[in-house]
């Protein structure tokens, strides 16, 4: 399970993800630190707020077009 907080993996869904989506993972992935589960609009876990360890970068992300894998940061 993948908590926030937590520094995460992330690669694109390659059946389903929108261009935004393999854009965001490709300039500022694959590193992200994990700020909130939940989408910003209700209260349904399908979106996750992420933060770029490499740049800076920090939105949302649909979880049906990406894959999470916990990671430890060195």
């Amino acid at each position: 399970m993948v908590f926030q907080g937590k520094f995460i993996h992330v690669s694109v869904n390659p059946y389903v993800a929108s261009v935004k989506t393999r854009r965001v993972i490709k300039k500022s992935g694959p590193f992200f630190e994990l700020l909130k589960i939940g989408n910003y609009l209700t209260s349904r876990k399908d979106f996750v707020l992420l933060k770029s360890t490499k740049t800076g970068w920090n939105g949302w992300l649909p979880t049906n077009e990406i894959t999470i894998k916990e990671e430890a940061k060195d």
